[in-house]
């Protein structure tokens, strides 16, 4: 399966993956395509819904910001289509980021502003805040783990735990203001510890790490918080995955913008929360 960017570190936690060789002293060191195969989901599935909680701060701020957030995904064939909508707080609920990456790389889609405006997503969107937040769109959305010829740039030990570091870097013609990214994976954890992004004259744009780890049925490490920074702006965005299937059947008609819209006014959405959490909100 296919995914992007903070959706794909978030579905590879809940899904959990295969075992991640990072090489042994009596055999050749593992390359890049290798470390990432293990990355993957040992099941198979064709969709996932996870609920999400996003938590700003930043100089200037009275208090922290709070936004909660349904992440939808589903793969037809060769293309895999992502939806990102605000379920609190009410201000803004129904707020929508859609993409779909076709099986030649092509991204498409498009934001939705409750209650009529859409807006098609072009590279220029891809630098902009998603809903209010220090999360770019890009962050959210872009491909970069499809990129080819990732290469192992190195190891390093990130909070006592030995990693390999992947590098990645964008082929012509992506859609993106990201050049290169650094990834920092575990064996024993089933997403990156780190992900760092840089634009192309080096700076670093933004910077995602893990900051609490749960343990899985297969009593591997999953990521369940990550914080986000953007040194640039020094604010920090902490998300944290808060209910949700990785293995979940997500109907075609999800990700039209008749059901976008109509989301808003849907009672039925609540079925998508995970059992036993209460209704959107600060929590």
């Amino acid at each position: 399966m296919t995914a992007r960017g903070i959706a794909i570190l978030l579905l590879v936690s809940a899904l959990g993956g295969g075992h991640i060789a990072l090489g042994q002293t009596s055999a050749p060191p593992p390359t890049a395509a290798e470390i990432l195969a293990g990355m993957r989901p040992s099941g198979t599935t064709s969709g996932f819904v996870l609920r999400t909680r996003l938590v700003r701060t930043a100089p200037g701020l009275a208090k922290p910001e709070v936004q909660q957030m349904l992440i939808k995904g589903r793969r037809v064939g060769d293309t895999f289509k992502v939806l990102c909508q605000i379920l609190w707080p009410p201000a803004v609920k129904g707020r929508a980021l859609y993409t779909e990456v076709s099986s030649n790389r092509t991204m498409s889609g498009f934001i939705f502003e409750p209650p009529d405006t859409v807006t098609p997503l072009t590279p220029e969107k891809m630098s902009e805040p998603l809903f209010g937040s220090d999360v770019s769109v890009g962050d959210m959305a872009e491909d970069f783990w499809q990129w080819p010829g990732p290469v192992v740039a190195g190891e390093e030990t990130v909070d006592k735990r030995a990693c390999r570091i992947i590098e990645f870097h964008a082929p012509a013609g992506a859609s993106t203001n990201c050049l290169r990214v650094k990834v920092w994976i575990s064996p024993d954890v089933a997403s990156p510890l780190r992900v760092e992004k840089f634009r192309a004259d080096g700076q670093l744009m933004t910077r995602i790490s893990a900051q609490r780890l749960v343990k899985q049925s297969t009593n591997r490490l999953a990521v369940a918080t990550r914080l986000v920074e953007i040194p640039a702006r020094q604010s920090r965005v902490v998300i944290e995955t808060t209910g949700g299937s990785g293995d979940a059947d997500v109907p075609e008609v999800d990700f039209t913008l008749e059901k976008i819209k109509g989301w808003l006014h849907d009672d039925a959405s609540a079925s998508t929360h995970s059992p036993g959490r209460s209704p959107p909100g600060p929590e």
